[in-house]
């Protein structure tokens, strides 16, 4: 992929394509880069530098963050080129391939590489575990959430709710009979949340205790969610057990303080995220099954989620079913006789 779109894939991810200020940092690298290709075949990678825009030859370059480029010695002979006063010339790569392995080089915007990305702790985040004190991720598909997702500067304090205790698992396997799959296609793309009138539509006459939103449309962190305000009239108004949607995140895409998050998870309600299938259930009727994975002291867990339909029963077992009943009504009136 091109420079831009690489730096977008690693900005999906929460990172950015890597700057290396360091000597150390350059070695780190350069070491990684001898023992991984990248998965268009080459050993050229986008890093974190571009040639900027009117860039005369011999003029400083900088990181993307702004720091000054002091490895000059690291360049590929001749390097960089850019043709001066051209608009978005050339970003830069590193290799392996050259007689100094890990040697930067120029490339036009157009032609495609791989990328090398890199992700800093961030310790300030309100809302949801920092990086800093969770930097793996316990789940990489279908997944429950639990309220210890949440960090102490959330707006609600209330006891932690983890996946391993029992609290978590009588919520889930108590009462799960109905279930309100709902569809919300969207044509376009929408970071919006839903709206308390719109959920409101929705659930005003269900009893569901497990609600299931599809949003159908998700595009990276653009995908829609639950409005905060529509989380809190769940809890005030509804008592659900789980709430499940088909994308990434229960609340929409670009938030960064998840105020469905801490409206629902603290309260017991079991938040799930990336469902699949919803659309296949019925509107009501249908029995839910979670299934999650217990992770000791987890902010969540991978999860199996199982749905039953009770059918009905087919025209051509029902002359069958009337001759039973025949045969005991004979039986009872011959014990009456007798």
């Amino acid at each position: 992929m091109t420079w831009l779109l690489s730096r977008q894939q690693c900005s999906v991810a929460g990172g950015d394509l890597v700057v290396m200020e360091t000597k150390e940092e350059w070695a780190f690298i350069t070491e990684q880069i001898q023992t991984k290709t990248v998965p268009d075949g080459s050993n050229e990678s986008f890093i974190g530098m571009e040639i900027p825009d009117n860039w005369k030859k011999g003029e400083p370059l900088k990181w993307k963050n702004g720091a000054n480029f002091t490895l000059t010695d690291k360049w590929q002979s001749g390097k960089p080129t850019a043709n001066e006063g051209e608009q978005r010339t050339s970003s830069v790569l590193i290799s392996r391939d050259y007689m100094f392995k890990g040697s930067l080089n120029s490339i036009g915007y157009d032609l495609q590489r791989g990328r090398i990305c890199e992700y800093k702790k961030d310790c300030s985040q309100a809302g949801r575990v920092p990086r800093c004190i969770s930097p793996t991720t316990e789940t990489l598909t279908t997944e429950t959430i639990a309220a210890s997702q949440l960090t102490p500067s959330s707006s609600a304090t209330t006891t932690t709710i983890r996946t391993n205790t029992k609290t978590t698992e009588s919520a889930i396997t108590t009462s799960l009979s109905t279930s309100l799959p709902v569809i919300l296609p969207t044509s376009s793309k929408s970071s919006s949340a839903l709206s308390l009138e719109v959920l409101v539509v929705l659930v005003l006459l269900s009893v569901a205790c497990i609600i299931l939103i599809i949003i159908v449309c998700v595009w990276k962190h653009q995908h829609r969610g639950m409005h905060k305000d529509a989380a809190q009239w769940l809890v005030d108004n509804r008592n659900i057990k789980v709430f499940g949607t088909d994308t990434l995140s229960l609340d929409y895409g670009p938030s960064s303080d998840f105020p469905t998050h801490v409206a629902l998870l603290p309260r017991g309600i079991i938040g799930i995220e990336m469902v699949a299938n919803v659309e296949k259930l019925p509107p009501k009727g249908a029995t839910v099954f979670v299934l999650p994975m217990k992770i000791g002291g987890g902010t969540g867990a991978p999860v199996r989620m199982i749905a039953t339909i009770k059918e009905p029963m087919p025209i051509n077992r029902l002359p069958r079913l009337a001759g039973y009943l025949a045969l005991i009504a004979m039986a009872n009136m011959l014990a009456l006789l007798f």
